[in-house]
């Protein structure tokens, strides 16, 4: 049974600007879904939508049972961690934490037991005392994850709140983070802008554009097979290659002739004739001598465990993923060829997966 539900919600302000178009969206309790999407796609304001930061201008939310849609966000039991902390300057850490205690009344022995509970789990020990100006920007957000999990709300709503650290901080809190909310229990939305984030976090991504979901999946079905070109190119990095063509059908074979180029593709699927694009992940291009796609090197990057290497073809840039000392020098001509079986075509049209 879905635990929080979002019906046709919708975002208008009064300028006219649509920033929610219709977001239907239904989520398990103690499920940890992610909404994922470019600046602007409508992601943060669905979330403070489902905290009543905000108010939709169409549409229901509802809450373990209840239409909360007009409720303020003391009556929906949330937790919220910004981007940026929030913490009060002029309160300690201890007192930072237990702000959303002390505002609904709780005991001072109920908080002297959550408090352990939440400095044993985040690592606070050393900082209780301490002001936000004298913590760094890790030991911050430490607080503000901390402020949000010192009670079990119904719901943890989080926006980019790793997006300000460095490389190391964010992957410990990002662990961290995940940890806590299988220990816990706590459904959980999660919003950001990083695709790899979102792919090490989610039980479900939502991919949202322009105000409006994309696609909603576990993330090895998003990345494997993206609803459409903008999914496709904006999960992966780099994102999906991409050759626009035409499906023509020889005898019981369905093949894709790109074009600017005479070289049919086969493909393992019957696909009815038309405009078509197609796209394939660059773990499933593969140098081959007799491989139909010709082109030259125009980019060798040398990645660590693995090299991507672009190159440029009669119908745009392809690139692969090859082995950290197969590389290729510039200008040098390679052939290429696709996995049949792991290719993926979309409408030339509308833009959308043909399955």
């Amino acid at each position: 049974m879905s635990f929080l539900v979002l019906d046709n919600v919708q975002k208008t302000y009064p300028d006219g600007t649509s920033a929610v178009r219709g977001v239907d969206l239904s989520i398990s309790r103690g499920e940890f879904v992610v909404l994922l999407g470019p600046s602007g796609c409508g992601k943060t304001t669905t979330l403070r939508m489902i905290a009543g930061l905000e108010l939709p201008t169409g549409g229901r939310i509802g809450l373990d049972g209840r239409d909360v849609t007009s409720l303020p966000p003391s009556r929906r039991d949330v937790g919220f961690v910004f981007q940026f902390y929030s913490l009060y300057p002029h309160l300690s850490v201890r007192e930072n934490v237990l702000f959303p205690l002390r505002a609904v009344g709780t005991s001072a022995s109920e908080l002297a037991r959550l408090l352990g509970d939440v400095v044993e789990r985040v690592g606070l020990h050393d900082l209780l005392e301490l002001k936000p100006q004298q913590l760094s920007g890790g030991d911050q957000q430490r607080v503000s994850l901390a402020r949000a999990m010192v009670r079990k709300p119904a719901v943890w709503l989080m926006d980019e709140p790793l997006g300000t650290l460095d490389v190391d901080r964010r992957l410990g809190l990002r662990e961290f983070v995940r940890q806590q909310q299988l220990q816990m229990k706590v459904t959980t939305v999660y919003v950001t802008h990083d695709q790899a984030e979102a792919m090490s976090l989610a039980d479900r991504i939502v991919v949202m554009n322009g105000g409006k979901i994309q696609q909603v999946g576990r993330p090895l079905e998003v990345y494997d097979h993206p609803a459409n070109l903008f999914v496709a190119n904006f999960v992966g990095s780099p994102g999906m290659n991409f050759i626009k063509g035409n499906v023509a059908v020889y005898g019981e074979t369905s093949h894709f002739i790109p074009y600017g180029d005479t070289s049919p593709i086969r493909l393992s699927c019957h696909i009815k004739p038309g405009p078509a694009t197609l796209g394939v992940r660059g773990e499933h291009v593969l140098p081959d001598p007799a491989g139909p796609v010709v082109g030259k090197v125009v980019l060798d990057e040398f990645m660590g465990s693995c090299r991507s290497v672009h190159v440029q073809t009669p119908f745009g840039k392809i690139w692969f993923r090859a082995g950290p000392r197969d590389g290729h020098a510039l200008g040098s001509e390679v052939r290429l060829s696709f996995n049949p079986t792991r290719v993926t075509l979309f409408d030339g049209h509308s833009g959308a997966r043909v399955d």
